[in-house]
């Protein structure tokens, strides 16, 4: 079955029991809404993990059915005062934000392999990961995380 919200929400919270720098979450579902929310977050806060919630898309049909692909962003950001950073210790935030990246695709594969918060995961289309840098984006910086699962409807 696809990756419903409720069911990214509760991944969401796995994550950040799992991963002990992460220390704020939230579902979102495009830069628009990630820009009003993080207002309301606080330098203090750091590190931020944010799931969009994803799109679904036809892939293909096979003898069961019509198969969709989910395909998730995940946003692995620090919230930054831009007049404070360095160019020393941005170099330090994106390889702090990056490590805790790798942290967080290998929580997505455990989860492939031996599901437990998100048996969705077990559908992981393998080649599809994608890890992107993010710059100022809301006034945060790090990593976007990408990857698709190939589900049923």
């Amino acid at each position: 079955m696809i990756l419903t919200p409720n069911e990214l929400m509760l991944f969401l919270v796995a994550c950040k029991d799992a991963i002990a720098e992460i220390n704020h979450i939230e579902m979102i579902i495009d830069d628009s809404q990630l820009a009003n929310r993080i207002s309301e977050v606080h330098v203090a806060d750091n590190l931020l993990l944010y799931g969009v919630l994803p799109d679904y898309g036809g892939d293909y049909r096979d003898e069961e059915g019509v198969m969709y692909d989910n395909g998730l962003d995940f946003l692995i950001l620090k919230k930054t005062e831009y007049t404070d950073v360095s160019y020393n210790e941005f170099n330090d935030l994106m390889q702090e934000t990056l490590m805790v990246a790798r942290k967080f695709l290998t929580y997505v594969y455990s989860e492939k392999n031996n599901p437990n918060t998100c048996p969705t995961f077990y559908y992981l289309k393998e080649g599809s990961e994608k890890i992107t840098p993010v710059w100022a984006k809301a006034g945060c910086n790090g990593y976007m995380v990408s990857f698709n699962l190939r589900t049923e409807l």
